[in-house]
């Protein structure tokens, strides 16, 4: 889980078993060194997730982006392993609190319209702007609304477009201010994977958090202080097609799979 923020741009100088992210996302970048002694960096080991997805698409058995109903997920697994951070707290303690019994950004106007990915594994990239306009509506009393087509199709990486993403191609992306870019400068479009480069940015990424993942499934106070301090979140789930209820279009998923 994550969450994105912003600030104004200046002037000067596996299967069909597989994982969807759902609708939200912070953004807030925290760099990690990690030293193998005092003077030498080593890198990060790759992530078992990722290393076993990157062997199904060596074995052109990579997992299906879409289900059995015809939706398209798309998200690719991290490359970095952050399993260290599972179930830590990021709330200052000050803020652990009781919460209320429900909290709806939508009644407080904190939600900018719902965007439909299409025939596209891009739920990644809408994800992170549904965080990012969202803690901007917050911010600045300001609908933003960004360019989930540029984001998927420049995010700089070997896949195209359509062939799913994550956080860190998120993060990416927005740090080395490639965008966001206005939607009305790069309209979506679920087929297309061409690059528009050189297109005018509207924000510079300020802050990326990296909310750490539920220890279990009531492992839920950091979602709910970043929910309340930030606005809506990137985050994602388990998606099996066995586990959909078509006739009143609910999901509920009792398995053990993350």
């Amino acid at each position: 889980m994550f969450l994105v923020k912003g600030k104004r741009k200046k002037v000067f100088p596996s299967l069909n078993k597989f994982m969807v992210i759902l609708f939200a996302l912070i953004l807030s970048l925290v760099v990690v060194a990690a030293f193998a002694d005092e003077n030498q960096l080593s890198l990060s080991p790759i992530s078992p997730e990722f290393q076993e997805y990157m062997d199904l698409v060596q074995a052109r058995e990579a997992p299906s982006i879409v289900t059995a109903e015809g939706y398209y997920l798309g998200l690719i697994p991290a490359p970095v392993d952050m399993s260290h951070t599972r179930g830590l707290s990021v709330i200052p303690e000050v803020k652990r609190v009781f919460y209320p019994v429900s909290y709806d950004l939508r009644t407080l106007g904190r939600v900018t319209p719902v965007k439909d990915q299409g025939a596209c594994g891009s739920c990644w990239a809408f994800a992170t702007y549904g965080s990012l306009e969202s803690w901007i509506l917050e911010e600045e009393g300001i609908t933003w609304d960004f360019s989930e087509n540029n984001l998927k199709n420049c995010h700089g990486f070997d896949w195209t477009g359509c062939a799913g993403g994550n956080r860190w191609l998120s993060t990416a992306y927005l740090a080395r201010r490639d965008g966001p870019i206005n939607e009305a400068d790069d309209p979506y479009r679920a087929y297309e994977d061409a690059c528009i480069p050189g297109l005018s940015e509207k924000k510079y990424l300020e802050t990326v958090l990296f909310i750490p993942d539920r220890a279990s499934s009531t492992d839920n106070n950091n979602i709910k202080q970043a929910v309340m301090d930030y606005g809506m979140m990137y985050t994602s789930m388990y998606y099996a097609s066995s586990y959909y209820n078509a006739t009143n279009h609910t999901y509920y998923y009792n398995g053990t799979a993350s």
